[in-house]
């Protein structure tokens, strides 16, 4: 994503802004934030749930993981959010951040280690690796253990046998090696991972550029973003059939198990505003997640159609959110 990034903003701007990539060694997740404090890097990638004391209105996004089933709705539908927002922009502004826009995984989905699935008994008492809250929710009500493990750890976990099975994008079987560690991959939609803030940029660096040049910034990054889904979608497939070849196995989800997964969304909201006012202290809560259902919604009915093609999501998220958006004013 960050490749495209860099392609397109010299194009986008003739030249006048260009990027210069670090690595993971240099700024990572868990640094993204002093990193852009301390003017180490000008954007940078960072989760809002990495600090979720500074940022709890965006954060409250990760807790509505489960209704996600179109990655490009969901990046469009944060983006459409967060922009919005009045509290999460002042988490940025406190911060002294922009934020510009978010890039959301395909849905996760279900991979086992040795125990296949295909209805919720079967889960009854397996561990299983969550990647936060709201998928734990789903987990739990499997029947399952959600287990804290990183996802650097993961692949141990799986091949010492300390979790039976894990909630990840197909993309991650090559990724992250897991058609290695797993056999059994069970096709039921459990959420994306959208809570992202992609592309945040210092506000002393947004400071120094014209209108031109940050609707350019902009652009480029949501370029970057509306490509990156689709190609981790075709890298899933990919995956899908590199898994097969080795031996694994694709097992298809009883009608139980997907009425249940179904079943839980309602009840994934009601948790998240819940949590929106007693874990992260949000008085409107629920205005705020009802609203973002919402935009959740429109979005699904916008890219289903077109969610193969980058151009057009870039597009229409241009048109339903930048555009009215006065870059002259944002951010300050």
């Amino acid at each position: 994503v960050y490749t495209t990034f860099m392609e397109e903003l010299p194009k986008l701007t003739n030249g006048e802004l260009t990027a210069r990539h670090f690595g993971l060694e240099i700024v990572n997740l868990r640094n993204a934030v002093s990193s852009l404090e301390s003017g180490i890097v000008d954007v940078a990638n960072f989760l809002p749930s990495l600090a979720a004391a500074d940022f709890p209105n965006s954060t409250l996004l990760a807790e509505l993981a489960p209704i996600g089933h179109l990655g490009s709705a969901m990046s469009a539908a944060v983006m459409e959010y967060l922009v919005t927002c009045g509290d999460c922009q002042a988490e940025f502004a406190r911060k002294g951040f922009v934020y510009t826009a978010s890039v959301a995984t395909p849905s996760y989905e279900l991979l086992m280690g040795r125990k296949e699935v295909t209805k919720p008994e079967d889960l009854a008492g397996l561990r299983l690796r969550s990647p936060g809250t709201s998928y734990s929710i789903w987990i739990s009500a499997m029947g399952a253990i959600p287990t804290e493990v990183t996802i650097t750890e993961e692949y141990e976990a799986l091949q010492g046998g300390l979790i039976d099975g894990t909630v990840a994008p197909l993309a991650n079987l090559v990724g992250s090696r897991l058609l290695e560690v797993t056999k059994y991959y069970t096709a039921v939609p459990i959420g994306t991972y959208h809570a992202t803030s992609s592309f945040t940029v210092r506000k002393a660096t947004w400071d120094t550029l014209s209108p031109e040049n940050r609707k350019a910034l902009v652009d480029a990054a949501v370029t970057a973003v509306a490509k990156k889904e689709p190609a981790m979608r075709a890298t899933g497939v990919k995956a899908l059939e590199e898994f097969k070849a080795a031996g694994g196995q694709v097992v298809e989800p009883s009608p139980e198990l997907l009425q249940a997964t179904q079943d839980l969304e309602s009840k994934v909201v009601a948790a998240a505003i819940e949590l929106g006012k007693t874990r992260y202290n949000i008085p409107d809560a629920e205005e705020k997640v009802n609203h973002f259902v919402e935009l959740v919604n429109k979005w699904n009915e916008i890219i289903e159609p077109i969610q193969d093609d980058p151009a057009a999501i870039a597009d229409a998220v241009r048109a339903e959110v930048w555009a009215k958006v006065d870059l002259e004013t944002y951010g300050k």
